[in-house]
Order: structure tokens, then sequence, then C-alpha cells
């Protein structure tokens, strides 16, 4: 896949940055066949991620209450 743009020199920047970090913290062999590389973009993968990051921070244990207060508990979870 060929890369160009702003967008491949940033990845490759934090890519970079990543490995560095990952080596600097782990042991030699727990990294010895570890490749770490730059993943073929989806266009749904922003839309994915974003969704994900919703229900994480919906589902945070100190939002489950106020989720459930303001929605109420489910008919099956009530019994």
């Amino acid at each position: 896949m060929l890369e160009h743009g702003t967008l491949a020199i940033v990845n490759h920047h934090l890519l970079a940055g990543m490995r560095k970090l990952v080596y600097k913290r782990s042991l030699p062999l727990a990294t010895r066949d570890l490749k770490l590389v730059v993943s073929p973009t989806d266009p749904n993968t922003g839309i994915m991620d974003t969704a994900i990051l919703v229900v994480e921070e919906q589902v945070k244990g100190q939002n489950i209450e106020g989720v459930i207060f303001q929605h109420g508990v489910p008919s099956e979870a009530a019994s």
C-alpha cells in the first residue's frame, strides 16, 4: 500500500514513538517477534471508534447510576 501526504507522515511518527515506548518498557524476549505497523484504514473506522468510545463512556461505573436514573431499569432486570 502506498501512503503519501501529511497523514502518512503523522502515522509513521506516532508509530515510531509507540515502538520506542514499547521496546523501552518490555523485555527483549517479549518483543522478539512483535511487529508494530500502520494498519490499512477503513472509511468507517472513525465512526466505529467513536461509537465504541461513547458506549464505553456510558457503561463506566460512575455513569451507570445516571443512565438507570434517566432511562429506568429494563423490565427483565427489575424482576
